[in-house]
């Protein structure tokens, strides 16, 4: 018996997996500040919804790692060729310098997009421990809390994004387990006002300021400095802001199939492929000659481009 679509969250992944290629179109170009609030607006929500949605489809099996595996080392071995084809012998960023340790630590460091499909299958068994052994919810919780006070590069194996972004997958497994009427959310248009209101002000608040690793979960709290205590608040803010732009965007986004809906069931192929085209882009110093532009005019042509790449990669196989 075949289970009806969800064309609403087809519909919300279309939009995020743009926003993904978009956000990583304007990165090189984030320390300028037009581009750099967008920047931080993007990464403040979009793989937040991204996971709650890969929980909210979840099982708590291992049926189906073994061919996120597989994906991944495919997509190791692709974007290691790629880097190292593209930057190693231009004096890129692939030239890494320091002891056998750091080499080490470099090599086990999921390549760009990389970490996700690594992260979905920690949160994977995650998961099944969650479901099964009921003990092993406080450990995941003194995990979750306890990774921001270690000084520890969070960064191998995908471990700070798989801990940072874990709340998201389990929230997301919980609702479909649950059986959440996202309806409720879609009619509250009066609470959306007032989130929507509260996003600004946090996106006006740390939109030039705010650390990336922070944001990104690829780095713990003490890392970043001495004041604790404010970067701890902006570590919660991250998620109650990511709580409040789902509800927005759910009210927003159309819950019926559209042009749109297609693209958001084959995001797999412009996730994974999309940094092949940005690296190359890198290579040819397209950003470069595109901070010669006016602001507004580099805008559209990334926002264009990103429309393009998302159409073309969408059908591509994985």
């Amino acid at each position: 018996m075949s289970t009806k679509r969800n064309y609403h969250f087809d519909n919300i992944k279309a939009l995020l997996i743009f926003l993904v290629v978009f956000g990583h179109l304007i990165e090189p170009l984030r320390d300028i500040n037009f581009f750099g609030i967008t920047y931080f607006i993007i990464y403040s929500f979009h793989m937040p919804l991204f996971i709650f949605m890969a929980g909210y489809f979840a099982k708590p099996t291992t049926k189906g790692l073994m061919y996120l595996f597989k994906k991944f080392i495919k997509f190791e071995i692709i974007y290691a060729l790629v880097f190292v084809v593209l930057f190693a012998t231009s004096g890129g960023e692939a030239n890494v310098e320091g002891s056998a340790l750091d080499l080490i630590l470099y090599a086990l460091q999921p390549i760009w997009v990389l970490w996700y499909l690594l992260s979905l299958i920690f949160w994977r068994f995650l998961l099944i421990a969650f479901e099964k052994h009921p003990v092993a919810i406080g450990i995941i919780i003194a995990l979750i809390i306890g990774f921001n006070f270690i000084p520890f590069d969070f960064r191998v194996l995908s471990l700070g994004r798989t801990l940072s972004f874990f709340p998201y997958f389990i929230v997301g497994y919980l609702a479909k387990k649950h059986q959440f009427d996202f309806s409720r959310l879609r009619h509250s248009h009066t609470i959306t006002f007032y989130l929507l209101c509260l996003l600004v002000v946090f996106w006006a608040m740390y939109s030039t300021q705010a650390s990336d690793e922070l944001l990104y979960g690829t780095d713990s709290i003490v890392s970043q400095g001495t004041s604790l205590l404010p970067l701890a608040m902006f570590k919660i803010n991250t998620y109650l802001v990511a709580a409040a732009a789902t509800i927005v965007i759910l009210n927003f986004v159309p819950t019926t199939k559209n042009t749109f809906t297609a693209i958001g069931q084959k995001t797999l192929p412009i996730f994974l492929w999309h940094g092949v085209f940005i690296f190359f882009l890198q290579r040819i110093n397209f950003f470069e000659q595109i901070r010669h532009f006016n602001n507004i005019l580099s805008y559209i042509i990334l926002f264009i481009l990103a429309v393009l790449l998302v159409l073309f990669l969408k059908d591509r196989k994985v």
